[in-house]
């Protein structure tokens, strides 16, 4: 999905975020600008609302992969690639 914006967010250390391109690919950088995310577990939320707007429309991700989400990974020291399947049910 092109144009989302993919938050990965860690029980500690900082988060991680990155707005995928147009095949859908990203590449995450911390808060710190640092290009990755913390090795452990992570709470994932996938939106296309990057204004944060909450105009109807603006929204084309179901609510159940940000607003909570049920995504979850584990990021593992070294390179990691982690790829989400979203259905609309």
């Amino acid at each position: 999905m092109p144009n989302a914006r993919v938050s990965f967010n860690p029980v500690t250390g900082p988060s991680s975020a990155a707005v995928t391109d147009t095949d859908g690919k990203y590449v995450l950088i911390n808060k710190s600008g640092e290009l990755g995310a913390v090795a452990e577990t992570h709470a994932i939320d996938i939106s296309t609302d990057l204004e944060g707007t909450h105009k109807l429309g603006a929204e084309k991700v179901p609510p159940k992969y940000n607003t909570p989400t049920t995504l979850s990974v584990t990021v593992k020291v070294g390179d990691n690639e982690h790829n989400f399947d979203l259905t609309s049910k």
